[in-house]
């Protein structure tokens, strides 16, 4: 039988092991028009994502071999972060953002979340839920409950929080090149919810996304 200390630990590495690597707007997996018959060079685009990688890690005083950032052949449109210090860029995203700068908030917001430590305060977070249910309380169901509706408001916050830690970072080095919001415009387009969806989800919609992060643009008196 598993003593007490052996339970917390097993518990601990379950939950992480469960754990989702933070996403820049969810994975979408519709198709864009225009995007099925585009190719790309992934080594051409590795070469191009890195150097860019580099511009932002030297901006914030950071060593580039302390991170990795990999472009995958994937239909998803997605970006992730996820621990050791690497982002996971998909191909799919690649094709359809047509303007640099857009690229260049996705990947910064995902440096926001590594910069955040978004991922060890999420899997805490997850753990310490489940340790409570676990341990403290009898009704698994209530404490589902409690544990569902604070995850959706901490990934929604973090989400932001990344979103403005990406949109400071650009500010600084696209300020006069348009384009830094192709990705939440087209995702935008997507969507078709409206905001009793947005607060069951894990990420705010576009729209919102659009209209604080084109704020936070005018506001530095930048380009959009």
């Amino acid at each position: 039988m598993l003593n007490l200390k052996n339970k917390l630990i097993y518990i601990f590495i379950f939950g992480s092991l469960l754990t989702v690597p933070a996403k820049a707007a969810g994975t979408v997996t519709e198709k864009l028009s225009g995007t099925a018959s585009k190719t790309i060079d992934i080594a051409a685009e590795q070469k191009r994502i890195q150097n860019m990688f580099n511009g932002f890690l030297t901006t914030i005083g950071k060593s580039p071999k302390n991170y990795s950032i990999e472009v995958v052949e994937s239909k998803d449109i997605n970006a992730f972060a996820t621990l050791g210090r690497r982002i996971i860029v998909n191909t799919e995203l690649i094709k359809i953002l047509d303007s640099e700068s857009g690229l260049a908030l996705v990947l910064a917001h995902e440096l926001g979340h590594l910069e955040r430590k978004h991922l060890i305060k999420s899997l805490i977070s997850q753990n310490t839920s489940a340790l409570i249910k676990h341990y403290v309380f009898k009704d698994n169901r209530i404490v589902s409950a409690i544990s569902y509706a604070g995850g959706l408001h901490y990934s929604r916050e973090t989400e932001k929080d990344a979103d403005m830690f990406g949109i400071d970072l650009v500010n600084k080095l696209y300020c006069n090149v348009p384009g830094k919001l192709e990705f939440f415009e087209k995702m935008s387009k997507l969507e078709n919810a409206g905001k009793l969806q947005e607060y069951f989800s894990t990420h705010p919609l576009s729209s919102s996304r659009l209209d604080y992060l084109s704020a936070e643009i005018k506001a530095k008196g930048c380009l959009l």
